[in-house]
């Protein structure tokens, strides 16, 4: 009597790896639509907020660190300055470089930017800062300082905890979203208000706030802030 053979390995690994690429294409393809279609339009008066800090500062140019769909930088570089926007996720970066022209796009790592010190005038880290360890933030910071010209800006937007009735419940649906980002995402989050979010930050690093500006439905402060 005939049996059935069993699989062998080198028939199932590559069926396993054909399963995580398709699971991870479809995570990525998710997340940018959940970005673009949903959270975007949400917080696209706040981006619009940055846009006009921005321009408030006349910069040369702009980085934006860990840009996303690159949304921010359409609605700067709509207005004449040239932006780059880098960020780890390959397929995040093609999204935003096929649909925000003229802006440029490139895959980088925040903790370790590809430009020479002092490349730029002014640079964005919009909701990039909270979802990280400290460790990372404090990386992160370090390259964004050395990469700002001496004169230079730097417009930080992240949560803080709640400062009256309409931001607690704007800290409501935003601990709802961050819940749905992941364990880690979440407990990072938590970390970051507990070391009394964006306004404590910008201090604890040495930055020398100079404007803020508080949005009660995301529960987040947008800063401006300068090197010591």
């Amino acid at each position: 009597m005939n049996h059935p053979s069993k699989p062998q390995k080198h028939q199932i690994f590559p069926l396993f790896a054909l399963s995580r690429s398709i699971y991870l294409y479809l995570k990525s393809q998710l997340t940018i639509h959940f970005y673009h279609f949903i959270l975007e339009a949400v917080l696209r008066g706040i981006k619009k907020a940055i846009a006009v800090e921005v321009l408030k500062h006349q910069p040369e140019n702009v980085l934006d660190v860990c840009c996303g769909t690159g949304a921010q930088l359409k609605l700067i570089s709509s207005r004449g300055i040239p932006g780059i926007g880098i960020d780890l996720d390959k397929t995040m970066i093609k999204f935003a470089a096929r649909k925000n022209p003229p802006a440029s796009f490139l895959v980088a790592d925040a903790l370790s930017m590809p430009f020479k010190d002092a490349s730029f005038s002014l640079i964005i880290i919009s909701f990039a800062l909270h979802d990280k360890p400290e460790k990372t933030r404090l990386q992160i910071m370090e390259e964004t300082k050395r990469t700002l010209q001496p004169d230079g800006h730097i417009l930080i937007l992240d949560f803080e905890n709640p400062w009256n009735k309409h931001s607690r419940i704007g800290a409501i649906l935003r601990t709802t979203i961050e819940m749905l980002a992941g364990r880690e995402h979440f407990h990072n989050g938590r970390d970051f208000l507990r070391r009394r979010g964006v306004t404590d930050f910008i201090r604890r690093h040495g930055l020398q706030a100079e404007r803020q500006r508080r949005f009660p439905l995301a529960g987040s402060v947008l800063i401006s802030a300068r090197k010591n």
